[in-house]
Formats: C-alpha cells, structure tokens, sequence
C-alpha cells in the first residue's frame, strides 16, 4: 500500500472484490485461503461456480470440517475435488464423512515425477507420465467447470 501503511481490513476487503469483479477470462480461479468466514459469501455471491479442493489427510478433514459443511450449503453446489487421492484413502468413507457424492478424485503422483518436474523447473502435468495419469481427471474437472 503507499505509505508502507496496511490497509484497513475493510479497504482491503473491498479491494479484493473488485479485482474479482473487473478480472476477465473463461475461467478465473481464485484462491480463497485465509478469508474470514464470515467474509466468504460476499465473494460468492459474484462466482458462477465453486471449486473446493480437499485435502484428504484425516487432520485437514477434521480442521475445516465446519467450513466445508457451511460451503456445501451454498447454491449451485460446489464441485468439490479431492486432490492428492491415494491407495490410503477409502473414497466411499471420504463421502460419508463428508456427505457428498460424485466426488472428482485426483489422483497423487508419484513423489519421483514432483521431484523430476521440480528439478526442470517446470509443472508436473508438463512431464508425459504425470499428464498421462492427470489427463482423464482434469478433463472431467473441465467438463464440470464448462457446465
């Protein structure tokens, strides 16, 4: 901010949602970590869509349970995306807890492909055996998000 003053949280705030509202594209994602909760609807209310991503790590579930029940509540329903799905995980038990169905599932990589695509600088969807795996998925997720 000028000044090297922090803007006053509703200056802020405000801010913030008039960058989603004058921001162009066919699909805009943007990341909302870190918002009140009591915030959130305001910023909803300008989405055509909502994509939660879920972490399903047991601790995470259980941190944000409160919130993604109050996000499940919001009309049209999330797409809720579950990132990082492995053999660890049961998906029929990860629907229950959270009471959804029709989950989009993607799939963890490897930690070898990360670590290639790390050390080249570069994503991991960019290297053929992780787009190979992703590929399918991110394809329903597209079909998804253009409904």
């Amino acid at each position: 901010p000028p000044g090297g003053r922090p803007a006053a949280p509703a200056a802020d705030f405000y801010q913030r949602l008039r960058l989603l509202d004058h921001t162009e594209g066919d699909v805009i994602l943007c990341l909302l970590n870190g918002i009140p909760q009591g915030e959130l609807p305001l910023f909803f209310q300008e989405m055509d869509r909502v994509l939660c991503i879920i972490d399903p790590l047991p601790s995470r579930l259980l941190q944000s349970y409160d919130g993604l029940q109050s996000l499940g509540r919001l009309q049209p329903e999330p797409l809720w995306v579950v990132n990082k799905m492995n053999a660890g995980v049961k998906a029929g038990e990860l629907e229950r807890f959270l009471g959804k169905k029709d989950l989009l599932l993607l799939p963890a990589l490897p930690q070898e492909e990360i670590y290639r695509a790390e050390y080249r600088c570069c994503c991991p969807y960019e290297l053929p055996a992780a787009a190979r795996r992703l590929r399918p998925h991110l394809a329903r997720l597209w079909a998804e998000l253009q409904q």
